[in-house]
């Protein structure tokens, strides 16, 4: 079983907010992952594999520019994986033609 959480689950152990049979249960093999912000080009490849998806179940041919491509780069992502994945999604829906621009992001994924 693979869980996630971006809460200290030590703390709320501590606090009786979680569990402690159940926190040692998952905690067998902790995995820590950097923030996607942290991350170099991961956000860009990611971002192509998310947007291919979307794109290919909308229909249609879609691909980043490079200028969106390093306006994804320098966005902070703090919504994370998800953030991310949402935009692509988002692009597939909404963006006009096939590239997509700087200008086709959304406010808060321009950096």
């Amino acid at each position: 079983m693979i869980a996630a959480t971006n809460s200290n689950l030590e703390a709320a152990v501590k606090a009786g907010r979680f569990r402690e049979d159940l926190y040692f249960r998952l905690n067998v093999l902790r995995l820590t992952l950097p923030p996607l912000r942290d991350r170099g080009d991961d956000g860009v490849l990611l971002a192509r594999r998310f947007l291919r998806g979307a794109a290919e179940a909308a229909g249609r041919p879609l691909r980043l520019s490079a200028a969106a491509e390093a306006a994804i780069r320098s966005c902070k992502w703090p919504g994370n994986v998800r953030q991310l994945q949402n935009e692509m999604q988002r692009l597939a829906a909404l963006c006009d033609g096939p590239e997509v621009q700087p200008e086709h992001l959304s406010a808060e994924s321009r950096g």
